[in-house]
Protein backbone atom coordinates (compact mmCIF):
# COMPACT_ATOMS: atom_id res chain seq x y z
CA UNK A 1 0.00 0.00 0.00
CA UNK A 2 1.34 3.43 -0.88
CA UNK A 3 0.15 6.99 -0.63
CA UNK A 4 0.26 9.99 1.66
CA UNK A 5 1.20 9.38 5.29
CA UNK A 6 -0.86 11.34 7.80
CA UNK A 7 1.30 13.37 10.16
CA UNK A 8 0.78 14.18 13.84
CA UNK A 9 0.12 17.80 12.85
CA UNK A 10 -2.63 16.78 10.38
CA UNK A 11 -4.41 14.40 12.75
CA UNK A 12 -3.18 14.79 16.35
CA UNK A 13 -3.13 11.45 18.17
CA UNK A 14 -3.10 11.21 21.97
CA UNK A 15 -4.07 8.90 24.80
CA UNK A 16 -5.38 9.30 28.33
CA UNK A 17 -4.42 6.71 30.94
CA UNK A 18 -6.84 7.04 33.84
CA UNK A 19 -5.57 5.40 37.00
CA UNK A 20 -8.06 4.03 39.52
CA UNK A 21 -5.82 4.51 42.53
CA UNK A 22 -8.74 4.05 44.93
CA UNK A 23 -12.40 3.02 44.98
CA UNK A 24 -14.97 5.72 44.32
CA UNK A 25 -17.63 6.27 46.95
CA UNK A 26 -21.30 6.14 46.02
CA UNK A 27 -21.63 9.91 45.58
CA UNK A 28 -18.61 10.10 43.25
CA UNK A 29 -19.83 7.17 41.18
CA UNK A 30 -23.26 8.81 40.86
CA UNK A 31 -21.60 12.06 39.72
CA UNK A 32 -19.84 10.20 36.89
CA UNK A 33 -22.95 8.18 36.00
CA UNK A 34 -25.00 11.37 35.67
CA UNK A 35 -22.81 12.41 32.72
CA UNK A 36 -23.33 9.31 30.57
CA UNK A 37 -26.36 7.97 28.72
CA UNK A 38 -29.20 6.15 30.45
CA UNK A 39 -28.33 2.77 28.93
CA UNK A 40 -24.82 2.97 30.41
CA UNK A 41 -26.19 4.06 33.80
CA UNK A 42 -28.63 1.15 33.94
CA UNK A 43 -26.04 -1.43 32.94
CA UNK A 44 -23.51 -0.03 35.44
CA UNK A 45 -26.12 -0.22 38.22
CA UNK A 46 -26.33 -3.99 37.68
CA UNK A 47 -22.57 -4.49 38.20
CA UNK A 48 -21.95 -5.48 41.83
CA UNK A 49 -18.23 -4.68 41.85
CA UNK A 50 -17.74 -0.93 42.20
CA UNK A 51 -14.36 -0.86 40.42
CA UNK A 52 -15.81 -2.74 37.45
CA UNK A 53 -18.81 -0.40 37.40
CA UNK A 54 -16.42 2.57 37.43
CA UNK A 55 -14.49 1.18 34.48
CA UNK A 56 -17.75 0.64 32.59
CA UNK A 57 -18.88 4.23 33.15
CA UNK A 58 -15.47 5.68 32.27
CA UNK A 59 -15.47 3.98 28.86
CA UNK A 60 -18.45 6.20 27.99
CA UNK A 61 -17.47 9.23 30.02
CA UNK A 62 -13.91 9.80 28.72
CA UNK A 63 -14.90 10.65 25.12
CA UNK A 64 -17.37 13.21 26.49
CA UNK A 65 -14.68 14.72 28.72
CA UNK A 66 -12.38 15.12 25.72
CA UNK A 67 -15.16 16.92 23.84
CA UNK A 68 -16.06 19.12 26.81
CA UNK A 69 -12.43 19.88 27.57
CA UNK A 70 -11.38 20.88 24.07
CA UNK A 71 -14.62 22.47 22.80
CA UNK A 72 -16.51 23.60 25.90
CA UNK A 73 -18.95 25.96 24.17
CA UNK A 74 -20.41 23.38 21.76
CA UNK A 75 -23.77 22.13 23.00
CA UNK A 76 -23.95 18.36 23.69
CA UNK A 77 -26.82 17.89 21.26
CA UNK A 78 -24.53 19.26 18.51
CA UNK A 79 -22.22 16.26 18.82
CA UNK A 80 -23.28 13.45 16.50
CA UNK A 81 -22.08 9.88 17.11
CA UNK A 82 -21.81 7.85 13.92
CA UNK A 83 -19.94 4.91 12.42
CA UNK A 84 -17.01 5.11 10.01
CA UNK A 85 -15.46 1.86 8.79
CA UNK A 86 -17.20 0.05 11.65
CA UNK A 87 -15.74 2.38 14.30
CA UNK A 88 -17.57 5.03 16.30
CA UNK A 89 -16.61 8.65 15.64
CA UNK A 90 -18.00 11.96 16.91
CA UNK A 91 -18.57 15.04 14.78
CA UNK A 92 -20.33 18.39 14.99
CA UNK A 93 -21.70 20.76 12.32
CA UNK A 94 -19.77 23.47 14.17
CA UNK A 95 -16.46 21.76 13.33
CA UNK A 96 -16.80 20.99 9.65
CA UNK A 97 -13.30 19.58 9.21
CA UNK A 98 -12.76 18.03 12.64
CA UNK A 99 -13.95 14.58 13.71
CA UNK A 100 -13.00 12.68 16.85
CA UNK A 101 -12.06 9.05 16.39
CA UNK A 102 -11.44 7.08 19.58
CA UNK A 103 -11.26 3.78 21.40
CA UNK A 104 -11.56 3.09 25.14
CA UNK A 105 -10.77 -0.03 27.13
CA UNK A 106 -10.29 -0.81 30.82
CA UNK A 107 -8.61 -3.54 32.80
CA UNK A 108 -8.33 -3.75 36.59
CA UNK A 109 -7.01 -0.35 37.80
CA UNK A 110 -6.41 1.27 34.40
CA UNK A 111 -8.73 2.75 31.78
CA UNK A 112 -7.07 3.91 28.58
CA UNK A 113 -8.54 6.04 25.81
CA UNK A 114 -6.74 6.65 22.51
CA UNK A 115 -8.14 9.39 20.31
CA UNK A 116 -7.38 11.29 17.14
CA UNK A 117 -8.73 14.55 15.68
CA UNK A 118 -8.98 15.01 11.90
CA UNK A 119 -11.07 14.28 8.83
CA UNK A 120 -13.30 11.21 9.15
CA UNK A 121 -11.13 9.06 6.89
CA UNK A 122 -8.06 10.00 8.97
CA UNK A 123 -9.47 9.01 12.37
CA UNK A 124 -11.76 6.04 11.72
CA UNK A 125 -9.13 3.42 12.64
CA UNK A 126 -8.07 3.94 16.26
CA UNK A 127 -7.56 1.08 18.71
CA UNK A 128 -6.06 0.50 22.13
CA UNK A 129 -4.97 -2.67 23.92
CA UNK A 130 -3.87 -3.00 27.54
CA UNK A 131 -2.80 -6.00 29.56
CA UNK A 132 -1.69 -6.35 33.17
CA UNK A 133 1.70 -8.04 33.32
CA UNK A 134 1.42 -9.74 36.71
CA UNK A 135 -2.01 -9.93 38.39
CA UNK A 136 -1.89 -8.72 41.98
CA UNK A 137 -4.58 -11.16 43.10
CA UNK A 138 -3.46 -14.83 43.32
CA UNK A 139 -2.96 -17.16 41.65
CA UNK A 140 0.09 -15.67 39.95
CA UNK A 141 0.62 -17.45 36.62
CA UNK A 142 4.16 -18.09 35.43
CA UNK A 143 5.40 -16.89 32.08
CA UNK A 144 5.09 -20.40 30.67
CA UNK A 145 1.53 -20.63 32.02
CA UNK A 146 0.60 -17.44 30.20
CA UNK A 147 2.35 -18.65 27.06
CA UNK A 148 0.30 -21.85 27.04
CA UNK A 149 -2.92 -19.95 27.73
CA UNK A 150 -2.37 -17.59 24.78
CA UNK A 151 -0.59 -19.91 22.36
CA UNK A 152 -3.69 -20.09 20.16
CA UNK A 153 -3.36 -16.33 19.56
CA UNK A 154 0.28 -16.49 18.44
CA UNK A 155 1.71 -17.08 14.98
CA UNK A 156 3.96 -20.14 14.78
CA UNK A 157 7.02 -17.92 14.30
CA UNK A 158 6.05 -15.95 17.40
CA UNK A 159 5.78 -19.18 19.38
CA UNK A 160 9.21 -20.24 18.12
CA UNK A 161 10.70 -17.09 19.65
CA UNK A 162 9.82 -18.44 23.11
CA UNK A 163 11.43 -21.88 22.74
CA UNK A 164 14.71 -20.88 24.38
CA UNK A 165 14.66 -22.68 27.76
CA UNK A 166 16.92 -20.01 29.27
CA UNK A 167 14.40 -17.20 28.80
CA UNK A 168 13.65 -15.58 32.15
CA UNK A 169 10.12 -15.32 33.47
CA UNK A 170 9.95 -11.53 33.31
CA UNK A 171 11.22 -11.53 29.71
CA UNK A 172 8.57 -14.07 28.64
CA UNK A 173 5.78 -12.10 30.29
CA UNK A 174 6.91 -8.73 28.94
CA UNK A 175 7.37 -9.97 25.36
CA UNK A 176 4.09 -11.86 25.40
CA UNK A 177 2.17 -8.83 26.69
CA UNK A 178 3.69 -6.60 24.02
CA UNK A 179 2.70 -9.05 21.26
CA UNK A 180 -0.84 -9.47 22.54
CA UNK A 181 -1.41 -5.75 23.11
CA UNK A 182 -0.22 -4.99 19.58
CA UNK A 183 -2.69 -7.52 18.21
CA UNK A 184 -5.54 -6.34 20.45
CA UNK A 185 -5.03 -2.69 19.46
CA UNK A 186 -4.97 -3.57 15.74
CA UNK A 187 -8.12 -5.69 15.96
CA UNK A 188 -9.95 -2.96 17.86
CA UNK A 189 -8.77 -0.33 15.37
CA UNK A 190 -10.35 -2.24 12.48
CA UNK A 191 -13.54 -2.84 14.48
CA UNK A 192 -13.13 -6.63 14.63
CA UNK A 193 -11.99 -7.31 18.18
CA UNK A 194 -14.31 -10.25 18.80
CA UNK A 195 -13.94 -12.15 15.53
CA UNK A 196 -10.34 -11.53 14.54
CA UNK A 197 -7.95 -14.50 14.28
CA UNK A 198 -4.84 -13.20 16.02
CA UNK A 199 -2.64 -15.90 14.48
CA UNK A 200 -2.95 -14.00 11.19
CA UNK A 201 -0.60 -11.37 12.61
CA UNK A 202 3.11 -12.11 12.98
CA UNK A 203 4.93 -9.45 15.01
CA UNK A 204 8.72 -9.32 15.26
CA UNK A 205 9.43 -6.67 17.87
CA UNK A 206 13.27 -6.60 17.62
CA UNK A 207 13.03 -6.25 13.82
CA UNK A 208 10.16 -3.71 14.08
CA UNK A 209 8.09 -5.67 11.53
CA UNK A 210 4.51 -6.93 11.47
CA UNK A 211 2.92 -9.20 8.88
CA UNK A 212 -0.71 -9.98 8.13
CA UNK A 213 -1.38 -13.27 6.33
CA UNK A 214 2.30 -13.40 5.37
CA UNK A 215 2.39 -9.93 3.81
CA UNK A 216 3.86 -6.77 5.36
CA UNK A 217 1.24 -4.73 7.20
CA UNK A 218 1.78 -1.17 5.94
CA UNK A 219 0.43 2.24 6.83
CA UNK A 220 -0.01 1.67 10.54
CA UNK A 221 1.44 3.36 13.60
CA UNK A 222 1.75 1.57 16.95
CA UNK A 223 2.58 3.54 20.09
CA UNK A 224 3.63 1.51 23.09
CA UNK A 225 4.30 2.20 26.73
CA UNK A 226 4.64 0.29 29.97
CA UNK A 227 2.60 1.82 32.78
CA UNK A 228 3.40 1.43 36.49
CA UNK A 229 0.65 2.27 38.98
CA UNK A 230 0.45 2.63 42.73
CA UNK A 231 -3.02 1.47 43.81
CA UNK A 232 -4.68 1.25 47.22
CA UNK A 233 -6.38 -2.13 47.70
CA UNK A 234 -7.77 -3.25 51.05
CA UNK A 235 -5.95 -0.39 52.74
CA UNK A 236 -2.56 -1.32 51.29
CA UNK A 237 -0.54 0.33 48.52
CA UNK A 238 0.32 -2.19 45.81
CA UNK A 239 2.17 -1.78 42.53
CA UNK A 240 0.59 -2.85 39.25
CA UNK A 241 2.24 -2.92 35.81
CA UNK A 242 0.45 -2.75 32.47
CA UNK A 243 1.49 -2.89 28.85
CA UNK A 244 -0.32 -0.40 26.61
CA UNK A 245 -0.49 -0.31 22.81
CA UNK A 246 -2.33 2.30 20.75
CA UNK A 247 -2.84 1.78 17.02
CA UNK A 248 -3.94 4.10 14.27
CA UNK A 249 -3.84 3.97 10.48
CA UNK A 250 -1.62 6.69 9.04
CA UNK A 251 -1.18 5.55 5.41
CA UNK A 252 2.04 5.37 3.45
CA UNK A 253 4.40 2.48 2.73
CA UNK A 254 5.68 1.73 6.24
CA UNK A 255 4.40 0.69 9.64
CA UNK A 256 6.12 2.38 12.57
CA UNK A 257 6.57 1.44 16.22
CA UNK A 258 6.91 4.38 18.59
CA UNK A 259 7.95 3.83 22.18
CA UNK A 260 7.06 6.38 24.81
CA UNK A 261 10.69 7.12 25.65
CA UNK A 262 11.56 7.71 21.98
CA UNK A 263 9.22 10.72 21.61
CA UNK A 264 10.49 14.17 22.48
CA UNK A 265 8.66 16.57 24.77
CA UNK A 266 6.84 18.30 21.93
CA UNK A 267 5.07 15.10 20.98
CA UNK A 268 4.30 13.55 24.32
CA UNK A 269 1.28 11.44 23.51
CA UNK A 270 0.36 9.58 26.68
CA UNK A 271 -1.15 11.59 29.53
CA UNK A 272 -1.73 10.20 33.01
CA UNK A 273 -4.85 11.26 34.89
CA UNK A 274 -5.85 10.05 38.34
CA UNK A 275 -9.47 9.31 39.16
CA UNK A 276 -9.28 12.19 41.68
CA UNK A 277 -8.47 14.57 38.81
CA UNK A 278 -11.49 13.29 36.89
CA UNK A 279 -13.82 13.81 39.87
CA UNK A 280 -12.44 17.27 40.65
CA UNK A 281 -12.97 18.51 37.09
CA UNK A 282 -16.34 17.05 36.13
CA UNK A 283 -18.45 19.60 34.21
CA UNK A 284 -20.95 21.32 36.49
CA UNK A 285 -24.61 21.06 35.60
CA UNK A 286 -23.94 18.71 32.74
CA UNK A 287 -26.23 15.94 31.60
CA UNK A 288 -25.43 12.66 29.92
CA UNK A 289 -28.47 12.76 27.66
CA UNK A 290 -27.77 13.74 24.05
CA UNK A 291 -30.71 16.13 23.94
CA UNK A 292 -29.55 18.22 26.89
CA UNK A 293 -28.93 21.88 26.17
CA UNK A 294 -26.93 22.64 29.31
CA UNK A 295 -23.58 24.31 28.78
CA UNK A 296 -20.41 22.41 29.56
CA UNK A 297 -17.05 23.71 30.65
CA UNK A 298 -13.96 22.57 32.50
CA UNK A 299 -11.69 24.64 34.70
CA UNK A 300 -13.44 27.86 33.67
CA UNK A 301 -12.39 27.59 30.02
CA UNK A 302 -13.91 30.18 27.73
CA UNK A 303 -12.20 29.49 24.40
CA UNK A 304 -14.54 27.89 21.91
CA UNK A 305 -11.84 26.64 19.54
CA UNK A 306 -9.04 25.51 21.81
CA UNK A 307 -6.29 23.82 19.79
CA UNK A 308 -6.13 20.06 20.21
CA UNK A 309 -3.05 19.56 22.34
CA UNK A 310 -4.33 16.73 24.51
CA UNK A 311 -4.70 18.89 27.59
CA UNK A 312 -6.63 16.59 29.92
CA UNK A 313 -9.01 17.77 32.61
CA UNK A 314 -5.97 18.54 34.69
CA UNK A 315 -2.60 18.77 33.02
CA UNK A 316 -0.31 15.81 33.52
CA UNK A 317 1.97 16.09 30.49
CA UNK A 318 2.84 12.43 30.60
CA UNK A 319 4.42 12.60 34.05
CA UNK A 320 3.34 11.23 37.39
CA UNK A 321 2.48 14.61 38.83
CA UNK A 322 -1.24 13.83 38.85
CA UNK A 323 -0.93 10.53 40.64
CA UNK A 324 -3.46 10.01 43.41
CA UNK A 325 -1.06 7.99 45.55
CA UNK A 326 2.70 8.01 46.25
CA UNK A 327 4.63 6.07 43.65
CA UNK A 328 1.75 6.47 41.19
CA UNK A 329 1.54 6.64 37.43
CA UNK A 330 4.72 6.60 35.41
CA UNK A 331 5.80 5.38 32.01
CA UNK A 332 8.93 3.36 31.37
CA UNK A 333 10.69 1.67 28.51
CA UNK A 334 8.84 -1.47 27.49
CA UNK A 335 10.96 -2.78 24.65
CA UNK A 336 14.02 -4.23 26.33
Amino acid sequence: MSGHRISQDEAPFFAWAVTLGRRLNSKELDMCAALVDEKTRLSAAKIPDRVEATRHILTKLLPRLVLWNEHPTIQPNHWVYSLANGKQVVESPTLTSKVLGFDVIGEESLVCMAYCWGHKDQVSHVGVGIMQLIPVVPPHPTGRDLLRAHSHELHELERDAFTDPDLKEDVIIRRLCILLCLKFSYARAIGNFQGFDYKRLNCNIPARTIYLDGLPLTGWEFRLSMVNLGVYKNGMLVEETYQCSCATFRGGDNTTFLWDDNLDGKEKWLHFISIDMIIANLPKGASGESGSSSRHHTRGSSSSTRKSQARPVASSSGTNSGSAVPGGSSSTNAHS
